[in-house]
Order: C-alpha cells, then sequence, then structure tokens
C-alpha cells in the first residue's frame, strides 16, 4: 500500500465563531428556543463553528444545557452535490445518533429539534454537550479505539426511509462519482473524469451485496470528543449514509487515518487491503475529488487543495493507466 497522506486540517466542525450580525441570529435562536421548550431562562450563546452549521450553547441561569446546532444556510447549492436543505439533513441526524445511541456508540443524546416553519424561522436542534478538548490528530490508542467504533457502526445495517439504501449501488456510486469528480476537474484538469468513470462501474458493481451498512462519512479528529486520553463521543452525522463499508474505508485513508492501528481496531490485517485495492482507489478518489472542491468553493484552503489533488493524481495514474496497485 502506498504512503498514506496526511491531509491538512479541515475546517473544524467546532472552531471559534464569528459572523457579521451574530446578535441578530442568537437573538433569534433564543427566541426559538425558548418558545419550543417553554423555559424563559434559557439564551443561546456563541461558541463554534463549522463550515456548513454553527454550533452555540444553549444556557440556562449560567449553565449549559447543551449544543445548539444550526445550518449556516438552511438551503444550499452545490457544484458536486446539488441543492441541500439541511432541515432535512438534521432530520436524518437524529435518527442517526438515536440509531447509533440503541446499538451502544458513543454519541451525544438528543434533547430536541426543530425544522423551520417559514423564511424567518432557522432549522436547529439540541445535543448533550460532551466535555471535551478538540483535536486535530490522533495517538495509537485512540486510532485503535476509531477502527474498533467504526466497525461496530458498519456492523449496523439501517431498514428505514430515511436511511434507505441505494437500489443499484453501482449506479448511484457512479452518479456520486461523477458529481465530485466533474467538480473538482473545473479546477484541475489532470484528473481523467471519463476514463475512470469508465472502469468505476464494474468495481462498484462488485460491491452490491455489501453496500447494506450505515457509514458515519466524516469520521475524523474534529469530530470526535476526546477526554482523558479516550473517544468519548462521535459527533457530526450529517454525511452519514447507507453502502459499502469501503467507502467510508476510502475516505478514512484520504484522511491519512487508515493506520494498522485502526486497522487492528477494526479487525482487518493490512494485507486484507491488497486484494481490495482497486474498489478502495475508487472510493477514495471520489473524496480526494470532494476535498479539492470544497477547497476552493467554500473553504479557500489552498494547502488542502494542493495536497488532495496531488492525491487524485496519484490514485488515477494507478487506477487509470497502470491498472494495479504498486
Amino acid at each position: 500500500m502506498p504512503d498514506q497522506p496526511r491531509i491538512p486540517e479541515l475546517p473544524p466542525n467546532m472552531s471559534s465563531a464569528s459572523e457579521t450580525g451574530s446578535a441578530s441570529r442568537l437573538e433569534q435562536l433564543t427566541r426559538q428556543l425558548r418558545e419550543a421548550l417553554g423555559d424563559e431562562r434559557l439564551c443561546v450563546e456563541a461558541w463554534r463553528q463549522g463550515v456548513d452549521f454553527w454550533a452555540d450553547l444553549a444556557m440556562r441561569d449560567g449553565e449549559r444545557v447543551g449544543v445548539l446546532r444550526s445550518p449556516r444556510q438552511e438551503v444550499l447549492q452545490t457544484s458536486y452535490e446539488g441543492t441541500v436543505d439541511f432541515a432535512d439533513t438534521l432530520a436524518k441526524e437524529i435518527e442517526v445518533l438515536d440509531l447509533l445511541k440503541s446499538r451502544g456508540v458513543p454519541v451525544p443524546g438528543v434533547h430536541a429539534w426543530r425544522r423551520r416553519r417559514d423564511a424567518g424561522e432557522r432549522s436547529w436542534m439540541l445535543c448533550e454537550h460532551i466535555v471535551h478538548q478538540p483535536a486535530t490528530r490522533l495517538d495509537t490508542r485512540q486510532e485503535r479505539d476509531l477502527g474498533r467504533w467504526t466497525r461496530k457502526i458498519h456492523a449496523i445495517h439501517p431498514q428505514s426511509a430515511t436511511l434507505a439504501r441505494a437500489p443499484v449501488w453501482c449506479d448511484a456510486m457512479l452518479t456520486r462519482l461523477e458529481g465530485r469528480l466533474s467538480a473538482a476537474h473545473r479546477h484541475c484538469a489532470d484528473i481523467p473524469v471519463t476514463a475512470l468513470l469508465a472502469q468505476a462501474g464494474a468495481v462498484f458493481a462488485e460491491r452490491q451485496a455489501e453496500a447494506t451498512s450505515l457509514l458515519h462519512m466524516d469520521l475524523r479528529p474534529e469530530n470526535l470528543c476526546i477526554a482523558d486520553g479516550r473517544i468519548e463521543a462521535i459527533i457530526d452525522v450529517a454525511n452519514a449514509m447507507v453502502g459499502d463499508p469501503w467507502l467510508e474505508l476510502g475516505r478514512i485513508r484520504a484522511y491519512g487515518l487508515l493506520t494498522p492501528a485502526f486497522l487492528e481496531g477494526y479487525g482487518l490485517s493490512p494485507s486484507a487491503l491488497a486484494p481490495m485495492a482497486r474498489p478502495l482507489g475508487f472510493y477514495e478518489i471520489e473524496t480526494c475529488a470532494l476535498l479539492m472542491t470544497v477547497a476552493v468553493e467554500e473553504a479557500d484552503l489552498p494547502e488542502l487543495f494542493e495536497t488532495s489533488r496531488h492525491r487524485a493524481i496519484e490514485l488515477a495514474d494507478t487506477l487509470v493507466r497502470r491498472g494495479t496497485w504498486p
């Protein structure tokens, strides 16, 4: 297996908050929270932010009640995923968090949530606050724990309309990959989109039977609550979906976390990666293409763009031109 690139720190889902007009946003959320819970002592204070969501603190008499997540934009047009309605994303998160908690995966509890009712409101979700220190790196023990929890997530096979599996995994993944690659190609013409798609279909078709697992799809240090050196909770399930576990492992490798310790926790030997080289490669390049686009169009992270571009070209060369893994 080639050396794994260390992706530069992504825009954290939890970083210091700042916003023009922040006071009006917080006042609006405070009004909505008080109305929904019938408690005039509640107020909302700015805390942290991510690319897509605000994470504010719900307070009562100076004490933390929980973390209030609300979308930065209720409806967003993206070049790689079309129209995203974050009210629907929150609804999905509620179901995923409940499902994970019921299976023993450490996640924050959900106290309440509301979908916006009109243009003057915000959708929000009030979650349990997990005391932790933000992290950008994992040590060996934490990587092993992450592997163990990832395997536990993948052992869940949802049976709901919200988390329905794609009827034809090959078609769903080709559409997804084409969207990611086409968006990235606008910023890097060296990616052979047509050639990659021509070969990917057969690879994805072979994974149809395995595409039934719950996937988190954003397992990185910024989405882990770490306290006393251990993973206390997994957060931000906005990207969760049902699919092939190797899609998640490809994303984890793109994040630089598919380490020996992770594999040990997951229950995979390094030698088990060899026969899965092509699926893993096609799944990883989907993430690299996504990171390139986000780095340019949403986050202004030139280092992330360059690292992802280099890795995408390397993967394309291996998958299309050489056809075998070195």
